[in-house]
């Protein structure tokens, strides 16, 4: 089964972002079988393998959410691929990824109304801590919140991390229109902050796509952007710093984030802007160095060298974006970390395939005893 986005480019649902993704990860060359690792000696410590901190899933619940809404395609066009946890697994193996943190992705359930919405994370929910006890060891989980409704979202943080072991939360980046530094969000962001979560932002449609994305898809142009959007609003209002404890970790390198970083943190200074940062553009560069961020479809020398002008590389994580990435842009994207990695020592190299993202989430260590 395919469909045409609105540029008029047939795409199955096999691959929907297979055209685009492999472009983003490393050009139009089909890559090499990757062969399955064997010896078991992974590629981060203690042989565990890649921890990947940007994978998807669809659960049955949320794809009947979509279908019962009437909504076919998502964020311009973008149809929802197949996915089953046997299918992710086999990835897993063929990759050598140890571990995978489940979330959704664009556009969350925030794409329901209210009382909707929270019986849907609720669903999501379950059904994610569901899908890690069946495969004990391989699923972590990024639970979903209801948000803008605050009582909801801070009833679900509560039942996630204290009865489905949560790894920590996803959020869009903004959330029907409003970005996170909404005053009206704080008390989540409060109730996170003193748990020492880990919000994992992901990328979604800025309201009036359509004008703004040249009639492509979300994912080409605005997804990047509205990445950039969603972490000025919670650096410039001051959540971060309101909020140290929190651990933020951002989709595809933080987008256009690492270009703009320098001009973002230069215009802090304008009395005009409020609320702005007191303490300027240092602040401003010091929140950003802070933020996690991973390199799914995103491990290309451009990115990969603006990311490590504005953060440390024991802040950057290894992800796939699957399934959503389909299986050629994976392959791209995969073989062109691993050229870049080359050029890294075995520690850095192991820190960005595991050792950072299980110093980000802890809980992952529960997988490791023994």
């Amino acid at each position: 089964m395919s469909t045409s986005w609105q540029s008029g480019v047939d795409v199955s649902r096999e691959g929907a972002l297979s055209l685009i993704s492999g472009v983003l990860a490393a050009g139009s060359r089909r890559p090499k079988a990757l062969p399955v690792d064997e010896t078991g000696d992974g590629a981060g410590r203690g042989g565990c393998g890649r921890i990947d901190t940007h994978a998807h899933y669809i659960p049955a619940s949320y794809r009947a959410a979509l279908a019962d809404a009437g909504v076919a395609t998502v964020d311009g066009g973008i149809p929802l691929p197949p996915w089953s946890a046997g299918d992710h697994v086999a990835m897993m193996d063929r990759h050598r990824i140890a571990i995978s943190v489940l979330s959704l992705s664009s556009p969350g359930v925030q794409i329901l109304e209210a009382g909707q919405a929270a019986r849907l994370a609720r669903a999501v929910n379950e059904e994610g801590a569901a899908i890690g006890a069946a495969h004990p060891g391989r699923f972590g989980l990024f639970i979903s919140l209801p948000l803008p409704d605050v009582a909801a979202s801070l009833e679900e943080i509560r039942y996630g991390f204290d009865t489905l072991n949560a790894d920590g939360v996803v959020m869009m980046t903004n959330i029907q229109g409003r970005y996170l530094g909404d005053p009206a969000f704080l008390p989540v962001f409060e109730a996170l902050g003193r748990r020492g979560a880990v919000v994992y932002l992901h990328p979604t449609s800025p309201c009036g796509l359509g004008l703004a994305s040249l009639g492509m898809p979300g994912p080409v142009i605005e997804f990047p952007f509205d990445t950039v959007r969603a972490a000025v609003s919670l650096v410039y209002s001051g959540r971060l710093k309101h909020c140290p404890n929190l651990k933020l970790l951002l989709s595809h390198a933080g987008g256009a984030l690492p270009i703009l970083v320098s001009r973002i943190a230069a215009m802090s200074a304008l009395p005009l802007i409020k609320p702005r940062p007191e303490g300027g553009g240092e602040e401003v560069r010091a929140q950003f160095a802070r933020i996690y961020y991973d390199l799914a479809l995103s491990a290309n020398p451009v990115a990969f060298n603006a990311l490590r002008e504005i953060t440390t590389l024991d802040h950057i994580t290894f992800g796939t974006d699957y399934p959503f990435s389909g299986n050629l842009g994976l392959d791209l994207n995969i073989e062109s970390f691993d050229a870049l990695s080359a050029g890294l020592s075995r520690e850095d190299k192991g820190r960005i395939e595991a050792a950072n993202a299980l110093a980000l989430l802890p809980r992952l260590r529960r997988f490791l005893t023994g």
